[in-house]
This record gives C-alpha cells, sequence and structure tokens, in this order.
C-alpha cells in the first residue's frame, strides 16, 4: 500500500470518529435540554405545592421555600446529586426554559453546548426582560462558531452595553467588596486567592510572570507556574522576591517552600511601623501598564463614560480605564472612533516599522487565531501565513498570531492554512475540514442591526 493511499485512509476513519463524536455531543446536548425542561416542571409542581399543600396560614414566601428544599431532598436522593448542585440547576433551567427560548431550541437541536447554554444563562442574569430577546439573538451566533470561554468573553462584552446601570456604578460596589481568602487544599496544600480589580490583578500577573521568566533565562529548573508562586509568597511574606542562590537567607527552599521563623514562632515577628494600607485608586496610579487598555476617544475627553476594555480580561469602569492611559509610560494607548469602533490611534511614542506593525497586529487579534485558542496575542509568534521562503511578505495581511503548540501544528503537521478576505483564515484539517477564524470586533462598537434569517 502505497503512502497517499494509507494517508487516504487514516483521513477517512479520523473523519469517521470526528462525525460519530459530533453526533454523540450532539446526543447530549439535546438530552440537556430534556433534563433542563424537567428541572423547570418540578420547580412548577413545587410552586404549586407551595399555594395547594402547605398548611394554611404559612406566609408565601415561606411556604415556597419550604416546598422547594422538599424537591431538592428528593430530587437529591434520587439522582445522587448534591442539593446545592439541584438548586443550581432548577434556578439555571428556570431561566433557560422560560426566558431563553431561542438559546433552549439551539440546545435541542444540539447546535450549542450546555457549556454555552450555562454562559448564556448566567450572563443573561443582569439584562433587563425587556432586552434579553436582543441578548439571545446576538450571542447565540457567538456561540455556534466559538468555545464557551470565547462566548463567555464576547457574552460578558454585550451585557455591558445592555445593563441597566452604567459599569462605573457597578464597579464602585463591586470594589467594596475586595477580599483575600484561604481554602484548603489536598496534600497539605491551600488556595490563596485575592478578589480585586481588573486593573491590579492584571499588573500583580503580569509582575510575577515577568520575574518568573527573568529567573527561567537564568537557569533555574522550576517551572514558569512554580516560579510564579515562589515570586508571589515570597513578595507576600518578604516584601522582596528571591531567587535560588539567595532562597536560604529568607527561608526559602529552591522547591519552593516557605518556612519563615515567625510561622513557627509569631512571637518573633517584628512588630512594623504602623502604615496605612494604599487604597486601590492608590495602587492604580502607581502601576505602569505593560498591557492593551482600549479607550472610546470621547470617555478620554470626558464627553462620554463608556467603558474601556483591559487586555485579556474586558470591559473596565471609564475612571480607571482614563486613569491607567493618563499614567500610561510603556503600554498603547488605543483609541476608538465614537461610531464605528475602529482603531484611531496605537501610539508612536517609540515607532519604528516593526514595532509599528506589531502593535497594530496584536490589537487586531487580540489572541492565537487558531480554532478555539484563547491564547493571548503578546504571548504569540507573528506567522507568515504564505511562508517568507516562499515569496510571503511581511506585511498585515499574510502576518498572523499563533501560539508555539499552533505555530508547530501549521507547520510540522499536515495541516494547512490560507487567506480569505478581511484578514479570515481558513484552517484545512488532514481530513479535508475547513475551520475559520477571524479577529474579533473591537469591544466597544455600537449595536448594529442583525440579519435576521
Amino acid at each position: 500500500m502505497d503512502i497517499p493511499s494509507r494517508f487516504d485512509q487514516v483521513a477517512a476513519l479520523i473523519t469517521s470518529i470526528g462525525d460519530q463524536i459530533v453526533a454523540e455531543q450532539h446526543g447530549i446536548a439535546a438530552a440537556e435540554a430534556r433534563i433542563a425542561k424537567l428541572y423547570a416542571d418540578a420547580a412548577s409542581v413545587s410552586d404549586f405545592t407551595a399555594q395547594t399543600v402547605m398548611p394554611v396560614g404559612t406566609p408565601a414566601g415561606r411556604a415556597r421555600e419550604l416546598a422547594r428544599l422538599s424537591l431538592q431532598a428528593e430530587l437529591s436522593a434520587m439522582t445522587r446529586i448534591p442539593e446545592r448542585t439541584i438548586q443550581q440547576r432548577i434556578s439555571e433551567s428556570e431561566v433557560l426554559v422560560r426566558q431563553l427560548p431561542q438559546t433552549l431550541a439551539a440546545l435541542t437541536a444540539g447546535s450549542i453546548s450546555v457549556g454555552h447554554a450555562r454562559v448564556i444563562v448566567d450572563q443573561v442574569a443582569d439584562v433587563l426582560p425587556v432586552d434579553r430577546s436582543e441578548f439571545e439573538h446576538r450571542v447565540l451566533p457567538i456561540a455556534k462558531t466559538r468555545t464557551a470561554a470565547q462566548l463567555k468573553q464576547r457574552a460578558r462584552i454585550l451585557r455591558e452595553k445592555l445593563h441597566p446601570a452604567t459599569i462605573a456604578t457597578r464597579h464602585h460596589t463591586a470594589k467594596q467588596e475586595r477580599h483575600v481568602t484561604l481554602v484548603p487544599a489536598a496534600d497539605g496544600m491551600s488556595w490563596l486567592s485575592i478578589l480585586t480589580t481588573a486593573p491590579i490583578a492584571a499588573a500583580a500577573y503580569g509582575r510575577l510572570a515577568a520575574l518568573a521568566t527573568g529567573t527561567r533565562r537564568h537557569g533555574d529548573p522550576r517551572t514558569r507556574a512554580q516560579l510564579m508562586t515562589d515570586h508571589a509568597q515570597s513578595l507576600l511574606l518578604f516584601g522582596v522576591t528571591t531567587t535560588t542562590t539567595d532562597a536560604t537567607s529568607h527561608n526559602v527552599a529552591p522547591g519552593g517552600d516557605v518556612l519563615p521563623s515567625t510561622l513557627l514562632d509569631p512571637a518573633s515577628a517584628p512588630t512594623p511601623a504602623p502604615t496605612p494600607a494604599p487604597t486601590p485608586e492608590q495602587i492604580i496610579d502607581d502601576i505602569v501598564p505593560t498591557v492593551h487598555v482600549t479607550v472610546p476617544v470621547l470617555t478620554l475627553l470626558g464627553v462620554e463614560d463608556h467603558p474601556g476594555s483591559l487586555e485579556g480580561y474586558g470591559p473596565i469602569d471609564p475612571e480607571t480605564a482614563v486613569r491607567l492611559t493618563v499614567n500610561a509610560k510603556s503600554f498603547i494607548r488605543i483609541l476608538t472612533h465614537p461610531e464605528t469602533g475602529s482603531i484611531l490611534s496605537v501610539g508612536r511614542d517609540r515607532y519604528t516599522p516593526p514595532v509599528d506593525l506589531k502593535r497594530a497586529l496584536a490589537i487586531r487579534d487580540t489572541h492565537c487565531r487558531a480554532p478555539g485558542c484563547s491564547r493571548l496575542a503578546r504571548g504569540c509568534d507573528l506567522d507568515h501565513t504564505i511562508p517568507w521562503s516562499e515569496g510571503g511578505e511581511t506585511s498585515a495581511a499574510n502576518l498572523a498570531h499563533l501560539c508555539s503548540k499552533h505555530h508547530h501544528l501549521k507547520h510540522d503537521t499536515n495541516w494547512s492554512l490560507r487567506r480569505g478576505t478581511g484578514d479570515v483564515l481558513h484552517w484545512i484539517s488532514p481530513s479535508g475540514r475547513e475551520f475559520t477564524t477571524e479577529p474579533d470586533p473591537p469591544d466597544w462598537y455600537p449595536l448594529q442591526p442583525v440579519d435576521s434569517d
């Protein structure tokens, strides 16, 4: 058997297996839709019970609460699913079945997964009932072509546009809830989590990533994730970051264990001078951003209060976006047109043609251009769609961001890539299937009519 015949056989086998997986996924989605309807029916029966069966004189709210409690307990015992999970499934199902008919129909048809449906249910919670049909109409086309994680990003942006309260008002309220949590994990480990503002979190994560990258360049054998963790705990405990050469002076083992003497003997801890903790606003004032912050030009001028967008996160309140822009020294201030959302400027402070081109492409692509990949563009390579060795130009029309994994997929496997119109990429798998990707539109383009076909 010659090689082409073997390749055709393998391609046909992969196609057959893929078709079966897709068919099973459609079946699972349809089954999840039926289960959602049953949960919603059960909730209706429970509410009827609260109105007709509960003892006379029981307050309506208490009667409904008890009926729901009884329902959750029984379904949990029958399905061996925790009561809290049953409660969540009932709540999700009521929204899906009673308020999102287009999403339920798509789930029933298998054109979206239950993961996509849950993203839509979660994001629609803050959308006014009058706007929910519009919300569905706009997010479902995205759900049918993107992963659930990618859908969540776009749905969150649309939700911000339709939310009745401004993002500035909601951010002010949410900011009061910042806190630190400690949750035990298995094998002597724990999760230490910080809920804080998006710019502060992004800046802190970026610093840890930069520290880890620098340490690895000096030959440290730890992984990037381990180094980010070790730098974080050293900064929190000692106010400095350590390396393997000076770790012992801070009781930090090369493997990452931190054992300060104050943990063993709290009485030995020095008493620091009372220093007021800085507020989030003061911290943001000290941040020198190294990520893209998109700011509508009229927001920057103080004429309007449309939200900005933080790379890798999404919407941020206009006050924070403007504050970051004013303080910017080494990040790209992106101005967008107030009507079309198109990019007006990417800055020229450090202008050289190659850098300027990279900036423009990073803004255009935002992430790896392979199907389903969400790796941020700043962590990707710029790939020549038509290789340079084959006459391909170093131009925006021939460059796209690919992460390391998908860069190898393009060059080292039988996948192929061709360019379409309007920055569309067409990926062709070894079995002959074609998948298209295109850049996301700017985050804050105005709502435009959507075809209803």
